[in-house]
Order: structure tokens, then sequence, then C-alpha cells
């Protein structure tokens, strides 16, 4: 099934570029009479790559690390890595909450992985911290 909504698609896709790099959204879905979409995206981060910005969801994610280790941390608690295999869920449910700090944990292997985020219909998946 294709994209229902192209222009989000195209918009989280900016979004997750300006953020981390690297990045290939695969799919966008409207969740029907919820006024919510799901958004499916896979994230690289090349080896040695800088901490992407600090950055939030107005919804929650799921993650799944298949290649790597991927790091992060929000406001000032420690970074939290996961490695491949490994699944990871976000919600940023109290005001200021934001991701301080998050990208590749390796200085010498890619990281890659799957975010599956859920937002209201028309929010971005990111918004800058």
């Amino acid at each position: 099934m294709a994209p229902r909504n192209l222009e989000s698609l195209r918009t989280a896709t900016r979004v997750l570029v300006a953020v981390f790099g690297l990045t290939t959204a695969l799919y966008v879905f409207d969740l029907a009479n919820t006024g919510w979409q799901m958004t499916a995206t896979e994230i690289t981060i090349p080896a040695g790559a800088p901490p992407g910005r600090k950055h939030r969801h107005p919804g929650f994610v799921i993650g799944y690390v298949p290649e790597g280790q991927y790091s992060f941390a929000v406001n000032d608690r420690p970074a939290a890595v996961f490695n491949a295999g490994q699944m990871f869920f976000e919600s940023f449910d109290a005001p200021g909450e934001v991701h301080s700090s998050s990208g590749n944990a390796s200085a010498t292997q890619p990281c890659r992985f799957l975010a599956i985020v859920f937002t209201k219909k028309g929010d971005p998946i990111t918004i800058p911290g």
C-alpha cells in the first residue's frame, strides 16, 4: 500500500535528515478514525558521526536496532545504549523532555535503527529541542 500522505512523508524525511544525516522513510499510514498516523523510518548513522541535534517527539516511538549500537539520553539522565537486536520505547509525556543526545555509540561501526513514530495527524514526527 502506498503512503496516504506524501507531504507528511516528505516532511518526516527532511526532519530526520536534518537530525541524523542518512535516512529512508519506509511507510506512512493514517490510523483510520483515530486522528493519529504512523511513520516508519530507517535511520543510518555512520561510525564516529557527531550526535544528532536536541529534539523531541510529540507522540511516541517504538524502535528496533538491527545493526550497531544506538545511544540516546533524555534531559540530564544517563544515555541508554541499545545493541543490535534490541528494541526501545520513547514517550515524551512530561513537558520539557527532550533528547539531549542521540546517535551512534560506536566510533568504528555504523548504526541502523527503525523508528516507528506515532503522532497526531498533521504533527511533525520530530521537533527541534
